[in-house]
């Protein structure tokens, strides 16, 4: 009786879940939102996750198994981009989704409507992204309005770059609410600038700082800001990383002569001297065209 009741209950959640994902074809079907998944598995007794929760499906006699709703389906809702699923087959039993906090740096496209108006020197900024300060991020401006797509490029760099090396990423300037003239800037008026710290290792910890380099950099210092370059450039179109030129020179006798020229030629071709930049990068990513989405 308990197996005939456990059965039944696993077919009604499929039911469910066959009838939301394949909704008549007379309009698009829209992608599961939170509140749906939760209605879906309301009832049912199912692994959760902070609000989030989920439910496997079962293969049966009633419903074929190409007619299954997928997890990718279920788990398309933007909300849930920070989960991971492991993948599981259908067997002809319930199946126990595993789920797991995911610290890979994966973060949601954002469906926004800011707009980078006119060029970084003369231009605005509509619908502005606010930066907010994250365990992994120290945003020590109140110009901190960007692109859709540089605000996410800040999260995931500054994300990925305190999994690694233990600290967060100092952030300054980015534009201001509606962009404009901001001095004493010449540029950051549309979203695409941000100033951030350069990394620093000195006894035996690594660090986040706007200061000047002095001397010869060590090679924890020149590796930690190369994968900081590196990292900007994973998903996101970069048109220009002004820093200063004898920190250039050294990043690229240090690269060279570890990864080889070709790295260089790859990542390095972004880096542009500029006067006034011994103390922290400028990055300038292109006039947004596409949504940006972490990979990693």
């Amino acid at each position: 009786m308990q197996n005939r009741y456990m059965r039944n209950r696993y077919l009604g959640i499929a039911g469910l879940l066959m009838g939301i994902a394949f909704a008549p074809l007379a309009r698009a079907p829209a992608a599961p939102s939170l509140d749906d998944i939760s209605a879906y598995t309301s009832s049912a007794n199912v692994p959760k996750i902070g609000s989030v929760q989920l439910v496997a499906t079962a293969k049966s006699e009633f419903v074929p198994e190409n007619e299954l709703p997928s997890l990718d389906v279920l788990l398309s809702a933007p909300e849930l981009a920070s989960l991971r699923q492991t993948e599981v087959p259908l067997f002809s039993k319930p199946l126990e989704v595993e789920v797991e906090q995911n610290n890979s740096c994966t973060f949601p496209n954002l469906s926004y409507s800011s707009k980078a108006i006119g060029a970084p020197n003369r231009g605005r900024l509509t619908n502005g992204l606010k930066l907010e300060n994250q365990d992994y991020l120290s945003v020590q401006s109140r110009n901190k309005y960007g692109s859709a797509e540089l605000v996410q490029l800040i999260n995931f760099a500054g994300c990925q770059m305190a999994q690694d090396y233990e600290t967060p990423l100092v952030v300054k300037d980015l534009s201001k609410k509606g962009g404009g003239k901001l001095s004493p800037h010449l540029s950051h008026q549309n979203g695409r600038d941000v100033d951030l710290g350069i990394y620093v290792h000195k006894d035996g910890t690594y660090g986040n700082r706007f200061a000047p380099l002095h001397g010869k950099m060590n090679p924890e210092t020149l590796e930690a800001n190369w994968q900081f370059i590196k990292t900007l450039q994973e998903d996101q179109k970069i048109t220009y990383i002004f820093w200063d030129q004898s920190y250039i020179n050294q990043t690229r006798r240090f690269v060279q002569e570890k990864y080889g020229p070709e790295e260089w030629a790859e990542f390095g071709k972004v880096l542009q001297h500029a006067h006034g930049h011994k103390d922290h990068f400028h990055v300038r990513i292109e006039q947004p065209a596409s949504k940006y989405l972490a990979k990693r």
